[in-house]
This record gives C-alpha cells, structure tokens and sequence, in this order.
C-alpha cells in the first residue's frame, strides 16, 4: 500500500511541477500585455478615451475592456478579416469581434448618429437610453 502511495505522489508531481511552471508563466506574460488603471501601454488614444467612457457608462474597468480590443484586434488595428468589414471564420465582426447575434441583441447607437454600425468603435461610448 505504501509504494503505490509513494508512486501515486511521484506522478502528481511528474504532472504538478510542470503545469505549475506553465501556468504561473503564462501568469506573468499575460500581465504585460494587459492595460493596468495606471498604464494605457500602446493603446491608441481614441480607443483609450472610448475603453475609459465606456468601462464608466457601464461600470466596467477600463482595463478589461482594453484588453479584450488588444486581443481581438489590437485596438482597431488589426487587418484580420471581419475587424474593419464582413466577418471571420468564427462569425465575429468589428473590433470587439462581436457574433451578429449579440450585436443584434446589444448593439447601441453610441455616437447619436442614428446607426449602430459594430464595426465603428465610437458606438460604445455611452449607455442605451431606455
């Protein structure tokens, strides 16, 4: 009983030493390439200004929203298809990359133009009058 006890704690650890490793890693890389409160990183200034009124019209940190336009798109910038016109392979359009159906259900006029057009970033910018 006592070496297949000894066995079963030598593979955890055979697992748990590396999947240790990888994870706090990936920890520490990931916390350089997302936005902090204090740090707008390589954030366009328009998509910093629109992440900041949004994250406070709809009490979101700033910061996650950044993060989510730097994954999806790098804030805007990306030329990838469905960012800037049609959408990707996944069915996700404009830069949030967001499905037809959750812009159909969400999507706001923004700017006050009379449009919500998900592939413009201006129209996150405020809350949906109800």
């Amino acid at each position: 009983m006592t070496a297949r006890l000894l066995l079963a704690a030598a593979a955890c650890l055979v697992i748990a030493v590396p999947l240790g490793l990888v994870l706090a890693f990936t920890a520490m890389v990931g916390s350089y390439s997302c936005a902090t409160e204090g740090d707008a990183g390589d954030i366009p200034p328009d998509y910093l200004r629109l992440y900041q009124q949004a994250g406070q019209a709809y009490g979101i940190a700033w910061p996650v929203l950044a993060s989510i336009g730097k994954v999806e798109s790098d804030h805007g910038r990306s030329t990838a298809p469905g960012v800037h016109s049609g959408a990707n392979r996944a069915g996700a359009m404009g830069p949030m990359q967001f499905l037809a159906s959750t812009w159909a259900a969400y999507g706001v006029d923004g700017d006050g133009d009379g449009r919500t057009d998900v592939y413009r970033p201006t129209q996150f910018q405020r809350r949906p009058v109800t």
